[in-house]
Parts: structure tokens; C-alpha cells; sequence
């Protein structure tokens, strides 16, 4: 079982639809089927994990908002990550910033230096609550 988990590990680069087929060709049963399915969901979440928590269309130098926190705000810090730093201020979904640094992986997350065009009020938040957006010129960004 361990050296059929080794190969399946080893081959995980050819994708999960050939190690299932390849599990099925086996011939040893629904109980083997069924490992199978449950590690390649393991290591799919494993790999997700680990990919970090940035969006990649984000760079410096764009324009972004504000997202996905609802009711919530964004915590706005003065430093990448959450040990050591200080909230500087708290930033409501739709809230509308340029990225001036970053990326800078701290604590689990992806970090980037943002700040508001308009009043120059900047800091560090997660990558997970930012979306790029089109300018009012309508460049793609």
C-alpha cells in the first residue's frame, strides 16, 4: 500500500484521471478505488495549501479593491503579516487602492503594499482580499 502511495506520488505530474485509471487497470477492487480517490483529494487540497493564497494576475503597479470580506473590513497593517505588525486602519469591501510592493510571503499568507490614490494612506494587506479591476480608461489590469 505504501509503494503503491510512492508511485502514486511519483506520477502525480501525469494528473489525477490517469492514476485513477491506472488504480482501476489494477483489478484489485472498489476498496483500492476508493484509497485512491481519497489521497488524490488529499493531495489536491495538500497542494492548494501549500500553492500560498495569492491571486497571480496581482503585480505592482496596479489598481485593486477591496473583496470577498463582506461586513467585514480589511486590516490594513503596518507590516507583511499579523505577528509584529499594527493595524494602521481598516479598509470596507470596494475599497479602491494601488499596489506599491510586495509580494511578501509572512504568517500563511501573501502580502502587498497598497495605498489609496487619493488620500496616501497605505499599508499591508493579505493577497486573498484584493482583486484587480479595470482603470476608469479601461485598460485591463
Amino acid at each position: 500500500m505504501i509503494r503503491q502511495a510512492r508511485h502514486i506520488i511519483d506520477h502525480s505530474q501525469h494528473g489525477a484521471h490517469n492514476i485513477i485509471d491506472r488504480i482501476r487497470r489494477q483489478r484489485r477492487g472498489p476498496l483500492y478505488f476508493r484509497l485512491g480517490l481519497a489521497f488524490i483529494a488529499a493531495l489536491g487540497i495538500a497542494l492548494l495549501a501549500a500553492g500560498g493564497n495569492a491571486p497571480t494576475s496581482l503585480a505592482v503597479g496596479m489598481p485593486v479593491r477591496v473583496a470577498y470580506v463582506g461586513e467585514q473590513e480589511l486590516n490594513i497593517r503596518s507590516l507583511p503579516g499579523i505577528a509584529g505588525s499594527q493595524i494602521l486602519f481598516r479598509a470596507a469591501d470596494g475599497s479602491a487602492f494601488h499596489i506599491i510592493g510586495g509580494p511578501q510571503p509572512a504568517d500563511g499568507f501573501t502580502w502587498w503594499q497598497i495605498q489609496d490614490p487619493a488620500s496616501q494612506l497605505g499599508g499591508w494587506a493579505v493577497a486573498n482580499y484584493l482583486q484587480a479591476y479595470q482603470t476608469e480608461t479601461g485598460q485591463s489590469q
